[in-house]
């Protein structure tokens, strides 16, 4: 079986932007920084697969997985 993860997530940084002179443009705002982690493994000879999708990339993480 051939195993791999990868990390999904959103991750929000309000950026810099164009006004007039002497205009402070208000820019609702809310730092959010959310992942989430799939763990997946497949039998090429086969076809069967296995996914499971964590809150986590940790060690415990990993060993729940295997």
């Amino acid at each position: 079986m051939f195993e791999d993860e990868a990390g999904f997530g959103r991750i929000f940084r309000p950026a810099s932007c164009w006004a007039r002179l002497g205009v402070r443009p208000n820019v609702a705002a809310h730092h959010i920084h959310e992942m989430r982690y799939a763990f997946g493994a497949v039998a090429p000879q086969t076809g069967d697969s296995f996914f499971l999708a964590l809150p986590y990339c940790t060690v415990t993480c990993m060993n729940l997985f295997l």
